[in-house]
């Protein structure tokens, strides 16, 4: 985040004398919006990094039972399962996951999250971020009114997994969080069409249960 975007948060959290000012972001957000998503943000960043720190172990040492089920599971699709200490970090592409609503999971990713979920069943004390993402070109043009920001947008496609884990599939609501990051973290260049793809993902961090006796 930049330095004057950092500024203006300290500002505005320590409280400013009358009204703060009418700002209109590029987006069409008011600054309201724009900062308690940036708020949200910085607190799963942190959460991620806690338990990065809390979890932490040997590069050489056995990945967590949980990463090695879905690698395995996930392993002739396009979702891609990487880890991160003990942090298991499942990406979905968006051309995977959503039909030509861009908004409904397709079948083949309803699929997916049935299987996902009989390995979540099983480790219940695990927790899981969903983080929604786009590429610069907002939000698709058959839903800009539904949707004013690329940030909402992404929200409700990283809310369309949860929900359909929850509601379909029987997973506690208190284990997910959601956030839509919109086009603010990509992940390939915005300038060619296989770049775009790559930025239009969802993203799940599943983190173990951290306790005082874990290195």
């Amino acid at each position: 985040m930049s330095g004057p975007r950092l500024l203006l948060l300290a500002a505005l959290a320590t409280g400013l004398a009358g009204c703060p000012p009418k700002v209109v972001y590029p987006d069409g957000s008011g600054i309201n919006g724009q900062l308690e998503r940036e708020v949200q943000a910085l607190q799963q960043t942190v959460r991620m990094l806690e338990y990065e720190a809390a979890t932490c172990r040997d590069p050489q040492a056995a990945p967590d039972p949980l990463y090695q089920e879905l690698h395995q599971i996930l392993s002739t699709t396009e979702v891609t399962v990487e880890r991160r200490g003990r942090v298991t970090i499942v990406t979905f592409p968006a051309a995977h996951l959503f039909g030509v609503d861009e908004l409904s999971l397709r079948q083949e990713a309803t699929m997916t999250l049935d299987v996902m979920s009989t390995a979540l069943k099983l480790h219940p004390d695990y927790t899981i971020d969903v983080e929604g993402h786009t590429d610069d070109a907002g939000v698709p043009p058959s839903l800009r009114k539904r949707f004013g920001d690329p940030f909402t947008f992404s929200a409700a496609r990283a809310y369309a997994l949860v929900d359909t884990f929850t509601s379909k599939f029987g997973l506690p609501e208190e284990r997910f969080s959601v956030i839509g990051r919109g086009p603010s973290r990509p992940i390939a260049t915005n300038d060619t069409d296989v770049g775009r793809r790559k930025n239009r993902r969802v993203v799940m961090y599943i983190h173990p249960k951290v306790s005082s006796e874990t290195p």
